[in-house]
């Protein structure tokens, strides 16, 4: 009987330990995951600058092709009159974007149809002397993964439809998803 209860309290103690082992491999996973999630969350704090009347300023993104942008923009502030005009251009100088005489607030959303270096200009369409507009601007650049598959998406677009799948990280390799099950 002491030999039972020997074999019992060990086989307890064998369960517990490999429930052990499996929630910090849960944890662990769990943890990965969020760290690529968010090292791939962009913050994007506003930019504030100020447009001499008479002068533009230009702020570039270097987009991917694919990419999605949105640019919003909104007069902060102004010493007179508060109109500010807005021009995007993508990398081969062609015009994708025109607004003048904004006094309120803008946006634009487009996708990249190349990659290259997206340009955004600002400037008060009425020269006053010593006149001044406070443009806040935030552009969200959002650059779209060359390969849309493969073990993390695939995993994701699972976690999303679904109980939470197993996935063997020393397994998975780039491009398959043979590493989630």
């Amino acid at each position: 009987m002491c030999s039972n209860e020997s074999r019992l309290s060990r086989t307890g103690a064998s369960t517990a330990a490999r429930s052990r082992s499996h929630a910090s491999q849960m944890s662990t996973l769990t943890r990965l995951i969020a760290a690529i999630l968010l090292s791939a969350a962009v913050v994007v704090e506003p930019l504030v600058f100020d447009v001499p009347s008479g002068s533009s300023k230009c702020l570039t993104e270097f987009l991917g092709r694919g990419g999605h942008s949105h640019v919003s923009y909104r007069v902060a502030e102004a010493s007179s009159r508060s109109a500010v005009s807005m021009r995007v251009t993508g990398p081969d100088g062609e015009e994708l974007h025109l607004t003048e005489g904004v006094d309120g607030a803008g946006e634009f959303m487009f996708e990249a149809a190349e990659g290259g270096s997206y340009i955004a200009c600002f400037w008060t369409p009425h020269y006053e002397r010593r006149a001044m507009v406070s443009v806040d601007v935030q552009w969200n650049a959002n650059i779209r993964a060359p390969h849309t598959e493969g073990p993390l998406i695939t995993f994701l677009r699972a976690r999303a439809e679904g109980p939470l799948p197993a996935v063997n990280l020393a397994t998975a390799k780039k491009g398959s998803t043979d590493g989630v099950t």
